[in-house]
């Protein structure tokens, strides 16, 4: 089929590249992803030539073989099969002119690998190669090599050739159908847990075909799970089949770096898509024996992650290391996730043994991100000419056909994109296909096959190496020669597999091996060599010299060459060694080492040899013996008990989590009361250890807590939402599991414009919406009344916060508000006004017989609902117009969760309603307990419960109407993994729901009351899936088109930002690793690499100015009190007046702004938050009014902070003007303020000291000095706050200091500071004032008291 050529090209001057004709291809650069800046991206092909394509290989030619077709998403059995196209570009312009089938008929394909003349293809339920074998550029041979290997979804991926010369692929849970004449191979039957049918070959033998017999398997059901996935690899044509890791869910796409390491992720998981690298005997979790695992890094039986969790869709994995790119992004992974719409870049680092992110847990870098356009990254490939190349799905999830279901009618759309970087375009044809290639391979040099095998295209290297080993002895030389020369690393570690491959049995190049072994020049050369060890090892003449060579390896001080000796000796089952790596767990720090170490002894060694290690002398193999018996399930409870309380912290670990699993009474060995979720107000948290001496040890910011941490003594209570994680620790050393838990502080108060919105122009009394109805919440803006008990369905809501000194008042219409949103309204009235005197309008309300109490009287509760639209009258307190015994009204808005419909809403009116549609109201119906209850299995950014699909970043990956199918028909668009599973056990029961987790042991299903069951597995006597989704239906007669359209918004919202973004020309704002900044509902949030370490509220009901709360150091100590104080842990004074750090003032013009008599305006950012890696700011214009709302003064202040050494700064560069004069009043309480962390305080430990050198708070007190520190130790270091003066104007500051924390920098208070007689500083209209400083966030460890003097000096000189 011929196209007209066209070429996209962005960003890219034509000299660069010849352009070609683009009428066909859409040019628009804002329909492709955002880049890295220097970036550029071109299109080879779209739709009509490519539709819904999932991997890509190129041949022996360079020429792109693509797989498309339908067959993805729940196919039937006459569904046209995915076919194998090639995509030719003849004229070389970068855009493909013809395509040609090259073979048909496949069930979906996940995998295309390029060995010879032979394309295997992985098209579960079949494993297939198929070969041109004339030459005509269309297959005529097909081999099923394996049949019956599950579903398409959870199926084969990954097809990648090692140096070893074996096939590596990955295999999600799905399992086959394991019938007679229907068989998967032994090692696929093994990961499903299945059984076999009598006298089951453990490898069925390979069916062939024509193309024109050639027909594939069909497998249903569509989602079948087996107990577990792994990653497998065999030889050629799939002989010698064996599981090389297990423990997966859906491992998609994996690639090798040059040093043969792999990487890939496992999808489907509502904890996230796991990033791994697999290993010989490598668990991830998934299925375990005995203890399910996902993201623990630290759970002792199962291997741990190598990156950050990400909420997507996993798909193609390359590594990239030529001089094409910058060398920011050489030798790094990129990764493509399908569901986020976007491709990652992840830069690695060696952690011990593990090959990790360089981000740790925290986000990835996103390179190539949708931004709005069609782009979902499915297979990603090196081309040739050594751009990226990137495959994109079309916009449905599956299948569109225009008519009938014929493969001329596939309506998807298709991608094929190439990326590059502007300084190095891609090569020309010329320049890659070179005159050898033309050539047959067995007529290449030597040394033209040695280059190939540093290429990046896979087949270029498989196919090298493969005849540089047909040629044998020929090649020997060369390969040794090349290997002495500076070759590059991947070639190196092809040369390297090249001789292993060569001659089994050849002892000239197993001593070659173990020479290189040995080297300690060459890490590469030596790891490589000793991973070779256990394919040579079987015919090897000269075992004992290799064995030296291991021997010499465990002792190495490179837990890499650790690792890799006891990966070969557990590979070749020799026991010759194992005394040796007995002694090598006994003191193994490495957490990847020690793993395979004790794999090696489980399989290595019997039961009855390991039994006697559990009383060894030395922790580690006591701990070992313990993990390897667990896992051949040869532990008892009985045992278990016996070694919980051992010294060592892994063996007690151990041993309680197996208890945890099989004694009812410790499944809960750490109980967190209670387990998380939302709270209004206050919580309460209590924590209890099950097992026996042992300190709890918690943190409240997400940190993971260590022998350091805080210590738990009794219930603790907290006010704002907290990441809590607590552990079990004795002697230091943590004891059992870690646990995670959410608790979500709730309240309306960040959408109150969205509920309600008071008429100010008509109200008559002063009065304000306030949010978070709570007890122990202020009742009245004049009054310290506090609610003291709220009916549960209240708690949370909006409430018009009223004067009680209005408590006379009378008459109608003295406040007017509108409904934005369907919404309860409750006049709360004091019940001792009695009938005769309550106000009429009252009469328009409905007596509920429920109350609110506050410590002053009760409340009887009045109702009406109010539409969209209607208006909210309310008039006086009372007819008698006396204020004597009564209260003042309260007024509650509860907004309306939902609104049974007469018949289902319609799509298109949700749509319709979304121009008024409201995030924040939304997000309440998300989560409330009388709303949609969607919270109840769903989970976005640690918040709610994960059960379904985790919704994290759900905004970027579906668009609005694509959430809206799913909620009205959640059975239309069902995600892998989340079909509803039916169990029935021998009791007679049956459950529905969701599949949890899974091991030998048990089975866990979330149900959709949001409750979870695990089940015993020897127990349940039938389980299946059906394709149904364990979401109930229902929601568009629940809710009315508006609630739809609010809930719609919210998730439409949630687009992962904690993620970085992309360092493109239109997103350099934000710098992950430096100072970003989080916009919120009157808060700005200021992280510096990744951490929280202040909030600047600048909208506050109680505290009626801006100021900054909870700020912490750059190691997350918290050195300003709680804000607001926690109950038990600070004192609770001025509680509104001290937040944090603030500027505040007495006196201006006789209004007190400190004491919240007077208030101080946010009117707008005059320059928006904005982040950069060592700096960030933003600017502010405040008003300055009195209580009546009069106009005293402007302020403009711009906040800078800065990254210090051991430090960090934040600035008040302050202008005061106003047209008329003001003038700024004596008192003690005028300037910048900080109140300290109660630990920090002079009273418990702190001390002040000042620039003159004076110390502690009465001696600082009034005193001029430029700059104050106050600060303390907290945990054995040493933290606190200084504020110093900048410009001195007015005047040197004088100190009011308190040893309860308080530190004022006031330059204005001469009497009330005793400095002189009374003062006051004038202004005159058109001038300005202006106010400097600068504040000082430092914490150090190991600084001597006697140091600190000049460790102050030095960090105020250098700020």
């Amino acid at each position: 089929m011929n196209f007209r050529r066209s070429f996209l090209c962005v960003f890219i001057a034509a000299s660069q590249l010849a352009l070609a004709d683009s009428t066909n291809l859409d040019t628009n650069p804002a329909k492709f992803p955002t880049l890295p800046d220097g970036f550029q991206i071109s299109l080879f092909a779209s739709e009509p030539m490519v539709r819904n394509p999932t991997c890509i290989a190129f041949d022996r030619l360079g020429r792109a073989f693509v797989a498309q077709g339908p067959q993805f998403r729940s196919p039937k059995e006459n569904t046209p099969g995915d076919s194998i196209n090639i995509l030719i570009d003849h004229d070389d312009d970068g855009v493909a002119d013809e395509t040609k089938t090259f073979a048909k008929g496949f069930n979906s394909i996940h995998g295309l690998a390029w060995k010879g003349r032979s394309l295997y293809v992985a098209n579960s339920p079949d494993f297939t190669v198929v070969r041109d074998t004339d030459g005509d550029d269309v297959a005529d041979e097909y081999i099923r090599i394996y049949t019956d290997l599950g579903n398409i979804e959870h199926s084969l991926h990954g097809l990648n050739w090692g140096p070893d010369g074996k096939l590596y692929m990955s295999k999600g849970n799905s399992k086959g159908l394991t019938q007679p004449g229907r068989l998967a191979p032994k090692q696929f039957r093994e990961l499903w847990g299945v059984e076999s049918p009598k006298n089951s070959p453990d490898l069925p033998t390979a069916e062939r075909f024509t193309a024109a017999n050639y027909r594939k398997s069909y497998h249903n059901p569509a989602d079948d799970w087996g107990r577990e996935g792994g990653v497998l690899r065999c030889d050629p044509m799939g002989g010698n089949l064996e599981i090389i890791s297990r423990g997966f869910r859906n491992p998609w796409d994996m690639a090798m770096d040059d040093g043969f390491n792999f990487i890939g992720t496992d999808n489907d998981q509502n904890e996230g898509d796991k990033i791994f690298m697999p290993f010989y005997g490598a668990h991830f979790g998934w299925g375990h024996t005995w203890s399910y695992n996902w993201t623990d890094a630290s759970h002792l039986p199962t291997a741990p992650h190598s990156g950050p969790f990400f909420h997507g869709s996993g798909t193609g994995v390359i590594h990239y290391s030529l001089n094409k790119f910058p060398e920011k992004y050489r030798n790094v992974f990129f990764i493509n996730d399908w569901g986020r719409k976007c491709t990652y870049v992840m830069r690695n680092r060696w952690d011990g043994a593990l090959l990790r992110s360089v981000t740790g847990d925290e986000p990835l870098e996103i390179f190539a991100d949708a931004n709005n356009s069609l782009y979902k990254p499915t297979d990603i490939e090196i081309g040739p000419d050594g751009a990226l190349w990137v495959l994109g799905w079309g916009d449905e999830y599956g299948v569109k056909w225009n008519g009938d279901p014929k493969l001329e009618n596939q309506a998807n759309e298709g991608r094929i994109f190439r990326i590059w970087h502007r300084d190095n375009p891609p090569d020309r044809r010329t320049q890659w296909r070179l005159a050898k290639r033309s050539k047959p391979i067995n007529a290449w040099t030597t040394g033209e096959l040695i280059d190939d095998l540093g290429h990046p295209i896979a087949g270029w290297r498989v196919d090298a190496q493969d005849e540089l080993v047909h040629q044998g002895n020929k090649a020997l030389r060369a390969i040794l020669a090349r290997l002495d020369s500076n070759s590059n690393r991947a070639q190196e570690t092809w040369l390297v597999w090249t001789l292993a491959r060569l001659l089994p049995g050849n002892l000239q190049i197993d001593r070659e091996l173990i020479r290189l072994a040995n080297g300690r020049e060459n890490l590469n050369q030596q790891i490589q060599s000793l991973r070779a060890f256990a394919k040579r090892w079987n015919n090897a003449q000269n075992k004992a010299e290799i064995t030296d060579a291991l021997k010499q390896a465990l002792g190495h001080e490179n837990a890499r060459v650790r690792f890799e000796a006891v990966q070969a000796i557990w590979q070749t089952r020799s026991t010759m060694l194992l005394p040796e790596i007995v002694k090598l767990v006994a003191s193994e720090k490495d957490r990847l080492t020690f793993y395979s170490a004790w794999g090696a002894m489980r399989d290595l060694l019997s039961a009855n040899e390991l039994r006697p290690m559990l009383k060894d002398q030395r922790a580690g193999v006591r701990r070992s013996a313990l993990l390897a018996l667990l896992d051949h399930q040869q532990v008892t409870p009985k045992e278990a008990k016996m070694l919980i309380n051992d010294p060592d912290a892994g063996v007690a670990t151990v041993a309680a989590l197996f208890l945890s699993k099989v004694e009812q009474n410790m499944a809960n060995l750490l109980e967190v009361t209670p387990n998380g979720g939302r709270f209004v107000g206050t919580q309460t948290i209590t924590i209890k250890a099950n097992i026996n001496h042992t300190q709890v040890r918690y943190t409240l910011d997400g940190s993971e807590p260590n022998g350091r941490s805080k210590t738990y003594r009794e219930p603790f209570s907290v006010s704002e939402s907290v990441r809590l994680l607590a552990a079990m620790f004795r002697d230091g050393e943590r004891v059992g599991p870690l646990v995670k838990l959410n608790f979500q502080k709730t309240g309306l108060s960040e959408i109150t414009a969205q509920v309600v919105e008071l008429e100010k122009a008509s109200t008559k009394r002063t009065m304000m919406l306030s949010g978070s109805l709570s007890e122990g919440a202020k009742v009245y803006i004049d009054r310290r009344y506090l609610f003291t008990e709220i009916p549960e369905s209240l708690r949370g809501s909006i409430y018009l916060m009223t004067r009680n000194d209005d408590s006379g008042s009378r008459g109608e219409g003295l406040a007017r508000l509108s409904a934005l949103c369907l919404v309860d309204v409750y006049i709360a009235h004091d019940k001792r006004i009695g009938d005769a005197v309550k106000p009429k309008w009252l009469e328009r309300f409905n007596k509920t017989g429920r109350q609110i109490i506050t410590n002053d009287t009760t409340f009887d509760l009045f109702h009406k609902r109010f539409k969209r639209g209607e208006t909210i009258v309310i008039g006086g307190n009372s007819t008698d117009g006396t204020d004597a015994g009564k209260s003042n009204y309260i007024v509650v808005f509860d907004q309306a969760l939902t609104d049974p419909q007469p018949k289902p809403v319609a799509a298109d009116d949700v749509l319709a309603a979304l121009g008024q549609a409201d995030p924040g109201r939304g997000r309440h119906i998300f989560y409330s307990k009388q709303g949609s209850l969607c919270f109840t299995c769903h989970h976005i950014d640690g918040d709610g419960t994960n059960f379904g699909p985790e919704l994290s970043g759900i905004g970027a990956r579906d668009n609005a109407a694509t959430i809206l199918q799913s909620i009205l028909e959640p059975n239309a668009r069902l995600v892998e993994g989340y079909r509803t599973h039916i169990v029935q056990t021998r009791n007679g029961k049956t459950y529905a729901g969701m599949a949890l987790e899974e091991s030998g042991l048990t089975f866990k299903l979330g149900l959709a009351t949001g409750q979870s069951v695990t089940l015993d597995k020897k127990q349940i006597v039938k389980r299946e899936s059906i394709n149904v989704s364990p979401m109930p239906a229902g929601y568009s007669v629940m809710m009315n088109a508006q609630q739809l359209a609010d809930l719609v918004a919210y998730l439409v919202t949630c687009r992962d930002s904690t993620t970085p973004t992309v360092n493109s020309t239109e997103n350099k704002k934000e710098h992950p690793d430096g100072i970003r900044f989080s916009e919120k509902e009157g808060q700005v949030e200021v992280r510096i690499s990744g951490r929280l370490v202040a909030t600047y509220v600048y909208d506050d009901p109680v505290t009626l100015r801006p100021y900054f709360k909870n700020v912490k150091t750059l190691g997350g100590t918290q050195v300003t009190r709680n804000n607001p104080p926690l109950d038990g842990i600070d004192s609770d004074d001025h509680a509104s007046m001290h937040p944090g750090i603030w500027m505040a003032f007495g006196d201006i013009s006789g209004s007190d702004f400190w004491r919240n008599r007077a208030r101080v305006v946010h009117e707008q950012f005059t320059t928006k938050p904005s982040g950069g890696k060592t700096d960030g700011r933003f600017s502010v214009l405040n008003r300055f009014e009195t209580n009546d709302g009069e106009l005293i003064c402007r302020q403009r202040v711009t906040h800078t902070i800065r990254l210090a050494k051991g430090a960090w700064t934040l600035s008040y560069d302050c202008e005061f003007s106003s047209d008329r004069d003001f003038y700024f009043g004596d008192q003690e309480e005028m300037g910048l303020a900080v109140r300290l962390a109660t630990p920090l305080i002079e009273k418990n430990g702190g001390q002040l000291r000042n620039s003159v050198g004076q110390f502690s708070a009465r001696n600082t007190w009034g005193q001029p000095a430029i700059w104050c520190d106050y600060s303390g130790e907290f945990s054995g270091r040493w933290a606190g706050i200084t504020v110093v003066s900048r410009g001195n104007a007015p005047r040197i500051p004088w100190w009011h200091n308190r040893d309860y924390g308080l530190m004022v920098a006031n330059q204005f208070g001469r009497n009330a500071m005793k400095q002189g007689g009374v003062s006051l500083l004038s202004v005159k209209a058109g001038s300005t004032l202006q106010l400097e400083f600068t504040v000082i966030i430092h914490e150090h460890s190991d600084v001597k008291p006697s140091d600190r003097p000049r460790l102050l000096e030095q960090l105020v000189g250098e700020n």
